[in-house]
């Protein structure tokens, strides 16, 4: 679902699309206006305080400044994974996307070194955090562009309390361009008889093209032996997307943690796992989610994840990370 090329691009849902215009095109504003009212040597502003409007006149400033103004932007980055030890028994884990964040090209997103690799990392992590006597997770899913669960579903079952899954139906109709593309994917890894590409080979030798048929996503235990008994938090925002929004749903159906931020924009009950063929003339590549995917809880409408605890952050990012702030007060005092 999410592109790796540009990990906050998503296919917007028409119905939200007022809410998704302003969290797709940030940062990129002012390329916008110069692609909607051309070259401009000012800009005149009316602003409105104290039931007064005042009007402004602003000197355009041109593309390399501007360029030196955003580089030496202030703001903190949640960029990367990270994991650390915060002040009151708390311990804090960024994952980072759910693929390989070094891949260069799409079939080293989910190479299986790099996945042994990243779950060495989350293993090692939930270790340390146990051993520290931590007894609250924050789990930051903030301006992550989603990926696989293949990632995802190792941090999950670190504190799962049940078996759980991503969704409680998906949902795809058969077509050449979909069984082609997925039978693409298992001949860049031969051999790979288990995975769940192979198991949606077999659905589709068994349906026509055009059928609606549903793969029985299967269950994922919690890990054996050790695992994190403390209360888990998962932050949430309008720059989280794709297999974030998933990871951050089912977490909040299955009830294995509270959900803090602001509504997500890509939705929890979505179309989604993405597929793509090239068109014959010009070789450009077309990518197109191939499922419709129902969130655990069985809600079929199109929706959001909204986070139990609502916490308001600046329209503006800066120095300070607010909403981390204010969840680690928050559980400090209580």
């Amino acid at each position: 679902r999410a592109s790796l090329l540009n990990p906050r691009w998503v296919p917007f849902q028409s119905a939200r699309w007022g809410t998704f215009k302003p969290a797709l095109t940030a940062g990129g504003e002012p390329y916008f206006v110069w692609l909607e009212y051309g070259a401009r040597s000012e800009f005149k502003i009316e602003i409105e305080r104290d039931g007064e409007t005042h009007v402004v006149t602003l000197e355009a400033q041109s593309i390399d400044s501007l360029s030196e103004l955003l580089t030496r932007d202030n703001s903190f980055d949640l960029a990367g994974r990270e994991a650390r030890l915060l002040d009151g028994n708390i311990a804090y884990l960024r994952p980072g996307a759910f693929y390989n964040l070094d891949a260069k090209t799409p079939e080293e997103a989910y190479d299986p070194a790099s996945l042994e690799k990243y779950k060495s990392f989350i293993d090692k992590t939930f270790e340390t955090f146990i051993d520290s006597g931590a007894e609250h997770l924050v789990l930051d899913l903030r301006d992550n562009g989603g990926g696989d669960v293949s990632f995802s579903d190792p941090v999950v079952a670190w504190f799962a309390t049940q078996p759980f899954r991503f969704s409680s139906d998906f949902r795809v109709r058969v077509s050449e361009e979909t069984t082609a593309s997925n039978q693409a994917r298992l001949d860049a890894r031969p051999g790979d008889k288990d995975s769940i590409s192979a198991k949606l080979a077999e659905l589709y030798g068994r349906a026509d093209t055009g059928d609606l048929v549903s793969y029985e996503m299967p269950f994922v235990k919690p890990r054996d032996g050790n695992r994190f008994s403390g209360r888990v938090h998962v932050m949430v925002n309008r720059y989280s997307y794709s297999n974030a929004v998933t990871t951050a749903a089912l977490i909040q159906d299955y009830g294995f943690g509270t959900i803090y931020g602001e509504p997500t924009r890509d939705m929890a009950t979505t179309y989604g796992a993405m597929e793509q063929f090239s068109l014959p003339n010009s070789g450009f590549i077309v990518g197109y989610p191939k499922a419709h995917i129902i969130r655990p809880n069985g809600e079929e409408k199109s929706h959001p994840v909204t986070p139990d605890v609502l916490i308001n952050v600046p329209s503006v990012r800066g120095e300070d990370d607010v909403m981390l702030e204010t969840l680690v007060q928050r559980l400090q005092e209580n």
